[in-house]
């Protein structure tokens, strides 16, 4: 087993600033995270219908965060999709589960809509959420809100970029910051929530790098 993160310290601020925000200012709630690719649909079956296998979606939690995955297609009967996904985030890995599992009590739902030039095709996305699949079954993820999250993942399937985001960290982050300055707290938290405001954005996880590094090599080994 390959021990490829660990845990970012700027995690454990998330749930601090949210505590101290909610505390001094009790009507804040988590500010809007809609992917700013996403196209909104009405329902699942409505997202259902206008996915193809490789396709970026997400689903709204009854919390208002979004998890993210790749929609690999309807294989033997039965729509699956690739996440990296846990009921505990301590042994979430990347495995390929049932739509109907993946939407099961969301109260949104949306695919990414990439500008031209941004994605790579959609069979590529497809082939690498399967090879991660493969990989992530000898080689363990540990995940941290902060940058190893179904969002970067997600991100990185479909883009397949050197440095994968995740626009609702980096939302949260801006709000808990914003909001924050309106109160007294710890500078400590301040100061914190205010440098992952602004690192955030570049940082990269060794999990989520250490898989595109090697996933080729999982489906060649």
């Amino acid at each position: 087993v390959i021990q490829m993160a660990e845990v970012d310290p700027l995690e454990s601020l998330i749930p601090i600033a949210v505590a101290v925000v909610k505390e001094w200012l009790p009507d804040w709630d988590v500010p809007d995270l809609m992917h700013p690719h996403a196209k909104v649909y009405v329902d699942r079956d409505m997202l259902l219908t206008s996915i193809k296998a490789g396709d970026q979606i997400m689903v709204k939690t009854a919390d208002g965060y979004w998890h993210h995955g790749i929609y690999i297609g309807n294989g033997r009967g039965q729509h699956m999709i690739v996440d990296l996904w846990g009921l505990d985030k301590k042994l979430a890995t990347i495995s390929a589960r049932l739509y109907s599992d993946f939407v099961n009590g969301a109260v949104g739902f949306a695919k990414a809509k990439y500008p031209k030039g941004v994605a790579v095709d959609r069979d590529a996305s497809k082939e690498f959420a399967l090879r991660a699949v493969k990989w992530a079954k000898a080689n363990e993820i540990v995940y941290n809100a902060v940058d190893c999250n179904c969002e970067h993942f997600a991100t990185l399937a479909r883009c397949q970029r050197p440095k994968p985001q995740s626009y609702q960290v980096r939302r949260m982050f801006q709000s808990l910051e914003k909001e924050l300055a309106n109160v007294v707290v710890p500078a400590l938290v301040v100061a914190g929530v205010s440098l992952a405001a602004s690192s955030s954005a570049s940082t990269v996880c060794a999990s989520i790098q250490a898989l595109k590094n090697v996933g080729a090599e999982a489906a060649n080994p």
